[in-house]
Parts: C-alpha cells; structure tokens; sequence
C-alpha cells in the first residue's frame, strides 16, 4: 500500500534517479506534472502542446492555469525541445506526452510508467496538496491550483504536525508572541 504522500526528500531521490534518455526526460516532465503541478493523470493525458505558455511559465489546463517553477520549467523545456521530436519522428500529433512509437500516452501507460517508480498520479498529487499547505499557502488559493471544487476539500490534506499547528497558531492567532518576546 503506498503511503498517503511523500517527502521532499522522496520526491527528489525520484527525479534524480530518472535516466537521462528521451523516456527518462519525458517521465521527469510527467511526474512533475503531477507533483509540482497538481495535475490529475487525465489531465496530463489530454494536454496539449499548444497549452505550454514557456515565455510566461504557465501551463493551462482547462479552466485553471498552473505557474511552472524553474525546475518544472526545465523538465518540461527539456522533454519539448529534446525528447518529445525524436519521440514524434514523422508524426503530426498535438498531444504533449508521447508513447515510444510515436502515440499518445493513455491515462493507462502513464499510470503505468509512474508505477514503474513505485509512484501513483494520486500520490504525487497529494503530495503538491499537503506540501503546499503545510508551506503555508492558503486553502483557497491551493483549491484554485488544484481545481477542487471547495477549500474544504484542499484542506483535507492538510497535514496535523504538531510543530506545523503551532507554528500557525504563532503567526495568526492575536495572542501569540511577538519577535521581541521569543
């Protein structure tokens, strides 16, 4: 059973253990997607290229729009200029993630290819939910990343640590200790 997210620290080992061929590229870009984007596994198969915004950083995905970081940045730059035209050959295709032939990727051969990492699209995108609220962000603002329908459900990820309720507590709560009284 996998676990409900994982560490920075896991999330990271991933990557760097991701090889560096046009598979390898592609795979870091749809891991991303779904970690550092939120982005649920039909919404990574349905994108398009004509969705990156690479001037901006932005990445639209139906009605939401999602900022890529200067790490998703480079993945994504990354699998478009390098994996994804040697993955296209002579194909015409508009759909950003490619299988090896040439294809589409399926919503089944991505999960597959994350599986491959012991990782799962609901994992990783748990993942972004939990780490962005326990970063702080605000619920409603995570909810708009995410394209859930309420905050509330956002919130359900966020994390209970007790250093993490104290910390907001501390900063939001009126009676809490200024700088000078620590």
């Amino acid at each position: 059973m996998l676990p409900e997210k994982l560490q920075p620290e896991q999330i990271a080992q991933v990557l760097a253990g991701l090889p560096g061929d046009r598979i390898g590229l592609r795979d870091r870009a749809v891991v991303l997607a779904c970690y550092a984007g939120g982005l649920q596994l039909a919404e990574v198969a349905g994108s398009r290229l004509g969705d990156l915004d690479f001037a901006a950083a932005l990445w639209r995905v139906g009605a939401r729009t999602i900022p890529l970081d200067a790490p998703f940045y480079r993945a994504l730059s990354n699998y478009v200029r390098l994996a994804r035209p040697a993955l296209l050959g002579k194909c015409r295709w508009d759909t950003l993630f490619l299988s090896q032939r040439g294809s589409p990727l399926s919503t089944r051969a991505l999960q597959e290819r994350l599986g491959h990492y012991g990782l799962s699209p609901q994992l990783l995108r748990n993942s972004y939910i939990a780490h962005l609220l326990a970063g702080g962000a605000d619920a409603q603002i995570v909810q708009v990343l995410v394209g859930h329908r309420s905050a509330a459900a956002a919130l359900n990820h966020r994390p209970l640590a007790p250093q993490g309720l104290r910390r907001i507590c501390e900063l939001a709560h009126p009676r809490a200790p200024s700088q000078s009284d620590r």
